[in-house]
């Protein structure tokens, strides 16, 4: 499978380099004090900060119709659902990202952000069963809906979300953080098809969970490079 390179990342999140700048401070502060010998044991701990907060680099398939994992995670459910923020049947994924995974939540598809909920609109079905998760409908350049619906891992948690209802967002583009984890549920339409199982890990942006379907074939390559293409060619 073609891969095209995504951007280049910090080792350490934004989210988290406050609470790593911190600790080097705190490190320093106490070799000054403890002698260099205390090193041997501050330095671990800078590590784990370090890597609690990690931000890999991650590639996207190639691949315009392939749903992308929104977190690294665990599936916990996939196949048919019923899509409580757009009232219609679907195919669905859930992922649940622990507070140990990498914490950057990323764009399902490349599109643009039509909307925003806090409450489903067609009955009671969030993840967290009460309303508290967060969905975004994201609309594809091809007119899909694809739902990303996010709820936090605990209550007092918070969400880093950089992206608004008007904003474009990338295929397997970075577009929040978690710090303590969270649910993930992605809605497609019904036709789609899933491509993984339940108990099944997922590496974020680049783990395909579903495919769009379309009765035309969609190419990777803009409309805008085919037709210069074109005409270079005549």
């Amino acid at each position: 499978m073609s891969r095209v390179a995504l951007f280049k990342v910090a080792p350490v999140a934004p989210e988290g380099r406050g609470a790593f700048i911190v600790s080097c401070l705190l490190a320093a502060v106490l070799a000054g004090l403890l002698g260099a010998e205390a090193l041997w044991w501050l330095l671990p701990a800078l590590a784990a900060v370090g890597w609690y907060h990690r931000d890999p680099q991650r590639t996207v398939p190639a691949l315009p119709l392939a749903i992308v994992a929104p977190v690294d995670g665990v599936v916990g459910a996939a196949g048919a659902a019923f899509d409580p923020w757009l009232g219609r049947a679907a195919q669905a994924v859930t992922l649940r990202a622990g507070a140990l995974d990498v914490h950057a939540i990323y764009s399902p598809i490349e599109g643009k952000i039509v909307e925003q909920w806090s409450t489903p609109r067609h009955g009671d079905g969030a993840l967290d069963g009460a309303g508290h998760a967060l969905a975004f409908l994201v609309r594809t350049d091809e007119g899909d809906d694809v739902v990303l619906e996010i709820a936090r891992e605990l209550r007092a948690a918070r969400l880093h979300l950089a992206y608004q209802p008007g904003e474009r967002v990338g295929h397997g583009r970075r577009i929040g953080y978690a710090p303590l984890g969270c649910r993930i549920r992605v809605y497609c339409a019904a036709e789609s098809i899933v491509g993984i199982t339940p108990g099944a890990r997922a590496s974020g942006a680049e783990t395909v969970l579903m495919q769009l379907l379309h009765e035309a074939p969609v190419s990777a390559i803009p409309a805008t490079e085919e037709a210069a293409d074109g005409a270079g060619a005549t």
